[in-house]
């Protein structure tokens, strides 16, 4: 992430993304075998299951309040995340 400007939600945002595409990655080999058992993740271990489930969100919440308010400075923050992300993960690969 180097010298990115992101606020708090942004960088909380892009590292629990990070997170999940590490505990998402397998710690065996992937079989092609479809009638193989399911290949182990960190998710396996942390939560029981390799899929993580979204917390639900209540607009009737008080302190749920959305920073962003129209649809194209949404795409601008979700896009400049993703590239930030992408970023992380060819660091990470390599």
């Amino acid at each position: 992430l180097q010298r990115a400007l992101v606020d708090e939600e942004g960088l909380s945002t892009i590292l629990c993304d990070i997170e999940a595409r590490i505990n998402a990655r397998p710690l065996t080999y992937l079989s092609e075998d479809p009638k193989d058992p399911e290949v182990l993740t960190p998710y396996h271990f942390l939560t029981g299951t390799n899929f993580m489930d979204l917390p639900e969100v209540n607009p009737e919440d008080e302190e749920w309040v959305p920073r962003v308010t129209t649809t194209s400075e949404l795409r601008k923050v979700w896009s400049y995340h993703q590239r930030l992300i992408a970023l992380w993960w060819k660091r990470w690969k390599t």
